[in-house]
């Protein structure tokens, strides 16, 4: 069985990426990866980024 890594994603609901992002979530999870996908408030920028590297700790 081929190793698959965690893979964590974070994606602001105002990011123009945000719908392409739950495509890609549903894909990963039917796929079986060890995939956490959040949603936080904010877009794509240097702000959201930081709020997003804080839930992690």
């Amino acid at each position: 069985m081929p190793i698959k890594p965690r893979i964590y994603t974070s994606r602001g609901v105002n990011d123009t990426l945000y719908e392409a992002n739950i495509r890609f979530s549903e894909e990963m999870y039917k796929l079986n990866f060890d995939f956490t996908f959040e949603s936080l408030a904010g877009a794509h920028d240097w702000p959201y980024f930081n709020k997003a590297l804080e839930q992690l700790k």
